[in-house]
């Protein structure tokens, strides 16, 4: 949660909405994962109503921005295509539908409660270490690059 907390406020230095895009989403999923085991079974709490406000919310403004990025004359916004954004987009809508469901069930419990613990702590450690290893391969020496994901990396030319 701490990591998450960091990098989030580091992505606020950066100007690019991209980067900060991503931060506020990690501590989200770290957020609700931290919630899910620490309250009880079968009950909910403002914290989850204000998760899923800001999963809507958080959800909104990446389909915003992507609409910015088609609409802009590059074709882009901060050199990023609409569609990362977008897909961004989907997995925010994707994190406040299933929040939508839990506020509505009042709660869950068991197995599911396990599942949804695990799998917002991977999917924030996927993000988080994907973001690191593919975003900063430029500063990565030769042989830890990849070949198939060099694509990623935008040309200098």
């Amino acid at each position: 949660m701490a990591m998450s907390l960091m990098g989030a406020y580091l992505a606020i230095l950066i100007p690019a909405k991209s980067d900060r895009s991503g931060g506020p989403l990690y501590v989200l999923l770290c957020g609700h994962a931290w919630m899910t085991v620490k309250r009880r079974e079968g009950t909910t709490g403002a914290f989850e109503i204000a998760a899923c406000v800001f999963a809507f919310g958080a959800a909104a403004v990446l389909l915003v921005w992507g609409i910015m990025a088609l609409t802009s004359p590059t074709g882009e916004l901060d050199d990023i295509p609409p569609t990362p954004y977008w897909i961004a987009a989907s997995f925010a809508a994707f994190v406040a539908v299933l929040d939508l469901k839990v506020l509505l069930q009042r709660g869950i419990a068991g197995a599911h409660r396990i599942a949804r613990h695990l799998w917002r702590m991977c999917f924030a450690l996927f993000f988080a270490s994907s973001n690191f290893f593919l975003g900063q391969q430029k500063v990565m020496p030769y042989p830890s690059e990849a070949p198939s994901f060099s694509i990623c990396r935008k040309s200098s030319s």
